[in-house]
């Protein structure tokens, strides 16, 4: 998995996938009469009525996939320093869930 990420290819898909989730739905919403990017959601490119819904939602499974796959090749990456860190993290969240008083609320 490390030689994966290490990789130029690799990097290059990542920053393409970023850079597209920036501009692909400014680019498609040029194409869709009656959308409105300031009044309307980015879900309804991808609606039944949208002409751009097969570009936008495979768009989507693919941000979708490949965002998964790199957070997994992160992980898989610094799992041995993931450890250590653990603590941290589960204390952290904790110390500002117990701060909130919605949460003191509900875990009574």
């Amino acid at each position: 998995m490390g030689n994966i990420i290490n990789s130029k290819l690799f990097h290059s898909i990542l920053l393409f996938t970023v850079i597209g989730e920036i501009f692909l739905p400014w680019i498609l919403c040029r194409y869709y009469d009656g959308y409105n990017s300031k009044t309307m959601a980015m879900s309804a490119l991808g609606s039944l009525q949208s002409p751009v819904r097969v570009i936008y939602n495979t768009w989507l499974i693919w941000l979708g996939c490949f965002l998964a796959f790199a957070a997994v090749a992160y992980f898989l990456l610094r799992k041995k320093t993931f450890q250590s860190y653990r603590f941290y993290f589960c204390f952290h969240w904790g110390h500002l869930l117990s701060e909130q008083d919605w949460f003191r609320e509900y875990s009574m």
